[in-house]
């Protein structure tokens, strides 16, 4: 039985030649020469597309896997919470942890023995081969580099690394996501040993770090996503307890922005928060009102780098700032906030 002839090229260089000979064999319509047109139906590199290549090379193959991995990690992620629902911060970073590392093939978790705290557990029930239990040495643990590493612990414990990390933004870490769980006074029955209430400060004092503190699931897991796709070092402070959520699941937070949940002409203080405090500024602003002082909150979620422009506008139009906040008085929010503000 005589074999049929087949006809194989290699390389997008040889597409004008594959064009060229389906075009003079009368099996396509187009015109060879528009290959270079934007809007032409012609592909530079052949793919499986075309459905004259009916058996595409390995490199074909992984050229498409590759487009197709691209677009779906351009896809926000998805993300689905009930307005009110009660949801801890922490457990929200864990669930966008366990999400992302589909996306992330070079994501690689790191925890400090409290993984049922930080919510990592998620990670590394999905993702075994790329989670790694440092125990209580964090000094070791926030020595990773390479990959894209996410370290996660106490925020108090982070102090005992401060150093490592220090020598990082030396050295220029490429991209690292540190989330420190169970911040503030918040914690409660943790007890004062267990309190973070310098880590914000410890952060901010580094040059070219990032600094995030959401307030409800859904900015949680929002900026989880911002700070793996980050350059740099990232910060991102977490929560103890419930709290409900305030955004919808669709809701986008940006590195650098602010949410403004109440607002009106007649505002005459402005209170800014961040995290946890957000929800005490909520209270306090419906309190308030009632008692004919009209105020405009807003949610400064993104502590370092502040969205200077907004506050700065609130401040002109309202006259008066309040910070409230779960950190020490110094290096906190309250700093930046009332330095850009006035």
């Amino acid at each position: 039985m005589k074999r049929p002839t087949r006809f194989l090229l290699s390389k997008g260089h040889a597409a004008p030649i594959l064009w060229a000979a389906l075009s003079e064999a009368g099996a396509i319509e187009t015109d060879p020469l528009t290959l270079r047109q934007l809007d032409s139906d012609l592909e530079g590199h052949p793919t499986p597309r075309n459905p004259w290549s009916a058996e595409p090379t390995a490199a074909t193959i992984a050229q498409v896997a590759s487009e197709r991995a691209q677009e779906a990690s351009s896809l926000p992620l998805k993300v689905e919470y009930a307005l009110g629902e009660q949801v801890a911060t922490r457990a929200a970073f864990g669930s966008a942890l366990q999400k992302l590392g589909s996306r992330f093939a070079d994501l690689v978790v790191l925890d400090g023995d409290v993984k049922n705290s930080t919510k990592t557990e998620l990670f590394a029930k999905t993702f075994p081969e790329r989670f790694i239990e440092a125990q209580i040495a964090e000094q070791n643990m926030l020595s990773a580099s390479g990959k894209r590493p996410c370290v996660a612990t106490f925020a108090a414990f982070l102090t005992r690394a401060h150093d490592i990390i220090r020598m990082a933004t030396h050295s220029q870490q490429r991209r690292m996501l540190i989330c420190g769980s169970h911040a503030g006074i918040s914690i409660g029955e943790d007890g004062p040993s267990q309190m973070g209430l310098e880590d914000m400060a410890m952060f901010r004092a580094l040059n070219g770090t990032t600094v995030l503190y959401p307030a409800d699931a859904v900015s949680a897991e929002r900026l989880t996503e911002a700070g793996l796709e980050h350059d740099g070092i990232v910060y991102l402070r977490t929560t103890r307890g419930k709290t409900p959520v305030l955004y919808q699941s669709d809701e986008r937070f940006e590195i650098g922005g602010s949410k403004t949940l109440a607002e009106s002409t007649e505002d005459r203080l402005m209170l800014v928060a961040a995290g946890i405090t957000v929800h005490t500024a909520l209270e306090a602003s419906t309190r308030l009102r009632e008692q004919g002082m009209c105020t405009r909150v807003i949610d400064a979620y993104s502590v370092k780098p502040l969205d200077v422009a907004t506050l700065q506008r609130a401040a002109e139009e309202t006259g008066t700032l309040l910070v409230i906040e779960d950190h020490n008085r110094d290096g906190g929010l309250g700093d930046p906030a009332c330095c850009c503000s006035f």
